[in-house]
Formats: C-alpha cells, sequence, structure tokens
C-alpha cells in the first residue's frame, strides 16, 4: 500500500503521510490508527520526508542505504527510534529480511533527551549492521515526546 500524500511539504510540493503499519503491535496500531483518525500529527522531518520521496511509492519504507542519514534526522528532531525492520521487493512483492539482531531496551525513567540520543546510538549501530542493496528497505518506528506526554 502506498503512503497516502497531500500537497504541502519540502519535497516537490508533496508531503508523505505515515506509512501503514506493517506489523503492528498494540502501541504502534493505536499510534497508527490515531494519526489516521486525525487525533495525531506525526512528526516526519524535512531530510526524512525527502528521503521517503526517493522510494517507489509501494515501497515499504526508506532505502536501506539512508538508514542512518534517516537516524540522524530522526535523533536532530527529538524523536525516539522504537525499532526497525527490513524488506526487500522482489517482481513487485515484499519480504522481510533479517536484520541486525541487538537486543537493546531503553530506561524510561530516564529525561527525553537521554531517551533520544541512546535511541540513536543503538540505531546507528544497527545502521552499520543492516542489510542494503537497491531492493532493500527500512521501515523504522519512532515517536515524538508528545507521544508519551500530550500535555508538553
Amino acid at each position: 500500500m502506498a503512503p497516502r500524500r497531500d500537497l504541502q511539504g519540502d519535497c516537490g510540493g508533496e508531503r508523505l503521510l505515515p506509512l501503514p503499519v506493517l506489523r503492528a503491535p498494540e502501541p504502534v496500531g493505536v499510534r497508527w490508527a490515531l494519526t489516521e483518525l486525525g487525533a495525531r500529527t506525526p512528526v516526519v522531518p524535512p531530510l526524512t520526508t525527502c528521503l521517503r520521496a526517493t522510494a517507489a511509492d509501494d515501497a515499504p519504507g526508506w532505502p536501506s542505504t539512508h538508514f542512518a542519514e534517516i537516524v540522524n534526522d530522526l535523533a536532530d528532531h527529538a524523536q525516539v527510534i522504537l525499532c526497525s525492520q527490513f524488506w526487500r521487493v522482489d517482481a513487485g512483492r515484499m519480504y522481510g529480511v533479517s536484520g541486525p539482531a541487538l537486543d537493546w531496551e531503553l530506561d524510561w525513567t530516564a529525561p527525553w533527551e537521554h531517551l533520544v540520543e541512546e535511541s540513536r546510538t543503538w540505531s546507528l549501530l544497527e545502521a552499520s549492521e543492516a542489510p542494503t542493496g537497491d531492493n532493500i528497505f527500512v521501515a523504522p518506528t519512532w515517536i515524538d515526546r508528545t507521544d508519551l506526554h500530550p500535555e508538553r
């Protein structure tokens, strides 16, 4: 399924809206549903938006060769990456690809800024070991501070 588009944004006059949830643990599914219903506005920084626009409309994420750039862009905009999935697209079909098997967990009692930097560190390590190729895509899942603290 292709991402929805609207006509405001920094890349070619379009802004990409969130991809559908590929595998939805409950909190991810709830955030996706809230976004679809207009009750949540995801934060998608400009560079991340532009890099997504380089992929085909039916791509399940961003080209994996740009993973480190995406990680840094998200962290630079105070986003916490929760996890990433890798996908291979061949002949119009999508297949899950094993990524780095890093077992990391964030300390949710830490300040937001620490969570951002901790997730950046782990995600950059993942990016350094991630599968790459013209048909390999990464679909990171990330949150904004307002996903945990809506009043801020």
